[in-house]
């Protein structure tokens, strides 16, 4: 992230804390921008490919790590995509009422609601 740290840590069935999974801190300078992509695999090789004494013995690891990989590379065209979204949308939802900026606001709130859902 622009030459900033990244700090993760890993923990598995920590019991003093009854969580397992991974833990991020990221500190990024005000005004930069983060884009976090996340991905989720199982432990589990699938009945086909499992050995029978060892079905969970696999490490979903590189399968997420690729899974991130795929979806990094296509960010950009996302959110190019995305931005030209709202700005043709909020070309269409804009309205100006200078008479009654509450119930413009409400409008604008309204309308974004509507947009995401």
């Amino acid at each position: 992230v622009g030459g900033e740290k990244l700090e993760a840590r890993t923990f598995e069935n920590d019991a003093a804390s009854g969580r397992s999974g991974v833990e991020s801190l990221v500190r990024i300078k005000r005004g930069q921008t983060l884009s976090i992509v996340t991905a989720m695999q199982d432990n589990t090789k699938g009945k086909e490919n499992a050995q029978k004494d060892n079905m969970y013995d696999y490490d979903p690891s590189a399968s997420a790590i690729a899974l991130v990989s795929e979806w990094r590379s296509k960010l950009d065209e996302l959110r190019s995509s995305a931005s030209a979204w709202w700005a043709d949308y909020w070309k269409l939802a804009s309205i100006s009422l200078p008479d009654s900026p509450e119930f413009q606001a409400f409008w604008y709130g309204a309308q974004y609601v509507l947009a995401c859902a």
